[in-house]
C-alpha cells in the first residue's frame, strides 16, 4: 500500500532500460499504484502504454483497469468501450469484463 514507494521503484526500473520483457510489467504496477491513489487519469495513461507494447501479459488486464478507472471516475461509455474490448479481444478475461459490464447498467 505504499503507492508512491512503488511507483519510484518501478519508475527507476524504466529509467534504467529495464528489458521490454519486464517494461510492461512496470508500467501496469505504476498504472496498479495510481488507480490504489484514485489518480485514475494517470493510471488510465500507465495502461495505455501497457497495450503499445507488442508482447504483453497484462495486456488483458490493464484493459480490464482502463475500464475500471473510467467507471471510477463516473466515464460510464468509455468503461463499457474497454470492458467491450476485453470481452471481444481477450476471452480469458471475458467472464469478468461481462460482470463489469452488467454492474454499468
Amino acid at each position: 500500500r505504499d503507492f508512491d514507494t512503488a511507483i519510484q521503484g518501478f519508475q527507476a526500473l524504466l529509467n534504467a532500460s529495464v528489458d521490454e520483457s519486464l517494461a510492461d510489467n512496470c508500467h501496469y504496477w505504476i498504472g496498479e499504484s495510481y488507480y490504489g491513489q484514485k489518480k485514475y487519469s494517470e493510471a488510465i495513461k500507465e495502461f495505455d502504454e501497457v497495450l503499445k507494447f507488442k508482447k504483453s501479459e497484462k495486456k488483458a488486464d490493464a484493459e480490464l483497469m482502463i475500464g475500471n478507472s473510467y467507471a471510477a471516475m463516473g466515464q460510464k461509455d468509455a468503461a463499457r468501450k474497454a470492458y467491450d474490448t476485453v470481452a471481444s479481444k481477450y476471452p480469458a478475461q471475458a467472464k469478468k469484463a461481462q460482470e463489469k459490464l452488467s454492474k454499468l447498467k
